[in-house]
Formats: C-alpha cells, sequence, structure tokens
C-alpha cells in the first residue's frame, strides 16, 4: 500500500474563504484576498521561502476533495451572496478543492459591541455561535495528495513543493499582510474592504483587538502528526522582525539556538485577520 502523502496549506492575514455549495454540502473553498495596494505583501510558497503572489486566478491541483469543513467554535461563516465583480476586483482569488480536514487559530471573539452595521444582529443571531463573531488569522486545509508531491500545484505560480524527498508532506504558506508594523491601526479598513466582498452584508468593525498569541506548546504536535510547526503559525511583521535579529545574531558569532522563543514578545497588535469566512 503506497504511504499517504500530504499537503497543509497555511493561510495568514487578510484571506477570506468563501464555502461553495453544491446540494447542500460543500463543495469546493474559493478563498478572495481584497486588493488593498502596496500596504499588503501577498505571497506564496515553501515556509520562509515564499514568493511574491502576482494578481489573477489560481487553483490548486494535485490533491484530493475531502468532507472538512469548517468548525465555527474556530472561525464564524457568514450567509451571504458574493458581490457581482468580487472576485474581478480581489487582488486574487484561489480556487481550492474541499480540504480533508480544516483548523483555525490565533482566535478572537468579537461581540455585539465591536460590531457595527444594519445587518451586525441577523449575522450574530446567525453565527455557529450565536451572538459571538469568531475570527481567525491563520486557516489550515489539510489534503491527502493524488499521486506524488512533485506533482502538486498552485495554477501558474512559480511554487513547487520541498525538495526533500526524505518527508511524504509539505506545507505552502499563503500571505497577505504588511510585511512590517504598519504605523497605524488598518484592520478597520481591511475589515470593511472583506466585507465589500458580499453584496447583502452591512457590518464593520469598531474596536480591534490584537491578534492572539501562538497555540500552547505540544497543540500542534497533537495535529497530522506534527507536520506544521507552531513556529509557522507566526504573523509576518513578527517573523520578519526575527529574521533580522537572527541575522545579527549570526554576524556576531552567537548561538541561534533560542532564535524562535518567546514568540509573543513580537506579537502584532495590528495583524489581519479575516472576518469570518462566508458560505451562500
Amino acid at each position: 500500500m503506497a504511504e499517504e502523502v500530504n499537503l497543509n496549506v497555511v493561510i495568514h492575514g487578510l484571506v477570506f474563504p468563501y464555502q461553495d455549495m453544491k446540494g447542500g454540502k460543500p463543495d469546493g473553498i474559493r478563498a478572495l484576498i481584497p486588493n488593498v495596494g502596496a500596504a499588503h505583501a501577498y505571497l506564496a510558497g515553501n515556509w520562509l521561502g515564499e514568493v511574491t503572489l502576482a494578481p489573477g486566478q489560481y487553483e490548486l491541483a494535485g490533491v484530493r476533495s475531502g468532507v472538512g469543513t469548517f468548525d465555527e467554535n474556530e472561525h464564524s461563516l457568514i450567509k451571504g451572496t458574493l458581490r457581482p465583480g468580487a472576485e474581478r476586483e480581489s487582488y486574487a482569488t484561489i480556487h481550492f478543492p474541499q480540504p480533508d480536514a480544516i483548523r483555525c487559530f490565533r482566535i478572537i471573539t468579537l461581540k455585539r459591541k465591536q460590531l457595527n452595521g444594519d445587518s451586525s444582529r441577523e449575522v450574530l443571531a446567525a453565527s455557529g455561535t450565536p451572538g459571538e463573531l469568531k475570527m481567525a488569522d491563520v486557516h489550515i486545509f489539510h489534503y491527502q495528495c493524488s499521486r506524488r508531491l512533485m506533482d502538486v500545484r498552485l495554477g501558474n505560480h512559480l511554487w513547487a513543493p520541498d525538495a526533500d524527498r526524505s518527508k511524504n508532506f509539505c506545507n505552502l504558506h499563503i500571505f497577505a499582510s504588511p510585511q512590517t508594523r504598519p504605523f497605524a491601526i488598518h484592520n478597520l479598513d481591511e475589515f470593511r474592504a472583506g466585507m465589500s466582498l458580499l453584496q447583502n452584508v452591512d457590518l464593520s468593525l469598531e474596536n480591534p483587538e490584537p491578534i492572539p498569541p501562538l497555540p500552547r506548546p505540544g497543540e500542534m504536535e497533537a495535529l497530522w502528526g506534527g507536520q506544521v510547526l507552531r513556529e509557522e503559525l507566526e504573523d509576518l511583521p513578527s517573523r520578519n522582525i526575527r529574521l533580522t535579529d537572527m541575522g545579527n545574531l549570526l554576524r556576531d558569532k552567537k548561538d541561534l539556538m533560542n532564535a524562535w522563543s518567546p514568540f509573543e514578545d513580537l506579537g502584532e497588535p495590528g495583524s489581519c485577520k479575516s472576518g469570518g469566512g462566508f458560505c451562500c
């Protein structure tokens, strides 16, 4: 029996997953990335080696469709219809087969007083956790590969899975995030940009909250055999600060072993979080 080969897609920041349905069942996910201009980096690739994702349409190929769904205790799905032209006006749209499993991390919980708009009561009432809206900074889509790991591709993006053939999995990271800490809190406008993708939802964020800390030590090791490291869930501005510090340690001929700990000291209050997933 052939060994199971997996792909984990780790999605960070301002990416809005829209759950497509067919016959009342989940039938693939369209991940829309709003165009917020040069304020964000749009990246995709292997961890620490992501490269710029050009504007356009992409489709993940080489993986099997599964039956995994969003757990609304981790990430709320807002019922709504995509506005005509929403995909065309987005920076990019990525079409994913339905994952085998979905997990969300770095989650905040919004209450009624933090949301404005004519749809706020309706959205909160229909939430999987009534009265609350869950927002995640990181989504992980877990897949089994159709054949070989090297056959997996993200449309025409210049990415190929990690070349380490001793592993039976690969992690594809996708970022829509500032590369450095912004001078002002910007996630209010970006939440609004995401909500504008829907034609029948009027919802805005009133009081942003800082991004939550990374999962507890040991939590990621229990997930798919530890294929996704806790360190891989770090936001992009914090990671870039850390990489600069690692360069300085190397220049000064100091030990790099503890360069990734502690993580929370570099937490970025203004980090982007997708404002709930969407479903039709």
